[in-house]
């Protein structure tokens, strides 16, 4: 809560400096909306770890990723963080999830680049088929089943699995599939990834395919596969929805319309952001 309180003062601030006392309640008055959505969600971020029990906030440096020096420069860094490690924020996927019109338990949930867990922590409350995380860093990989560990009385989900691997090397389960990435990987990476994605959809060219790409750093790598289109694009993140025929784009329309009046999946214990 001091973390909140510290950062409305700080916005506050801000907005008294370039606006002054009236433009200030003026701003107020016409982003009401807005403001409150963003003070859950800081609130959301500020107290996830102390609420869980969990370590999934730190920042951590390529160097101390605990990965051959040759391998760093395939790791992405935050433009804002400059950290190879930060997690996606707490509010992000109730939010994408809300975007999705699906039944949890047709699906698995896949996270490249699971880095601490946070986001397998928060799939794992819902009742996916099952839950995989992939990290290639010794160092997150082991926080990651701590933290595991940690919530273990939280979970729904049928089975929930952490690896430690490239995820150059990793091929999702049989079924449908969700793939999560938060900015995880450089191009040379994200390209091979998209390869073997394709090509395990050619062997289940019947599974649903979701993926989802937070911070879409590499968008126009997504943008020009032949195998996805666009389901929903936000400044934050894009959905991408596998092509399941000639008429994939008017299902993503249709679908997107679908999930208008979807209610947000609540995860326990967590405020609706």
């Amino acid at each position: 809560m001091k973390y909140v309180a510290q950062l409305v003062w700080l916005q506050m601030r801000k907005s008294l400096r370039s606006r002054g006392v009236g433009g200030t309640v003026v701003y107020l008055a016409r982003n009401a909306g807005n403001l409150s959505t963003r003070l859950r969600r800081a609130l959301l971020e500020a107290t996830y770890d102390r609420k869980m029990g969990v370590q999934t906030s730190r920042l951590v440096a390529a160097t101390d990723l605990g990965v051959d020096r040759n391998k760093l420069g395939d790791v992405a860094v935050g433009a804002i963080s400059g950290s190879a490690y930060a997690p996606s924020p707490a509010w992000a996927l109730p939010t994408i999830l809300k975007e999705l019109n699906i039944r949890y338990a047709d699906y698995n949930f896949i996270d490249l680049g699971s880095g601490m867990g946070r986001v397998v922590l928060m799939a794992a409350e819902l009742p996916f088929a099952k839950v995989v995380g992939v990290e290639f860093s010794p160092q997150l990989h082991e926080t990651a089943q701590d933290n595991l560990f940690r919530t273990s009385s939280r979970r729904r989900a049928g089975s929930v699995e952490l690896l430690l691997q490239d995820a150059r090397e990793y091929s999702p389960p049989p079924g449908n599939c969700i793939i999560y990435m938060g900015n995880p990987f450089r191009e040379n990476i994200m390209r091979t990834v998209l390869d073997n994605l394709e090509r395990w959809l050619e062997n289940q060219p019947t599974q649903q395919l979701y993926v989802v790409y937070f911070i879409p750093v590499l968008a126009e790598l997504l943008n020009s596969s032949s195998f996805l289109v666009k389901f929903k694009e936000d400044p934050s993140y894009i959905i991408y929805k596998a092509r399941l025929g000639g008429n994939c784009a008017d299902q993503a329309q249709t679908s997107t319309e679908k999930v208008k009046n979807r209610t947000e999946p609540q995860l326990r214990g967590r405020a609706p952001v």
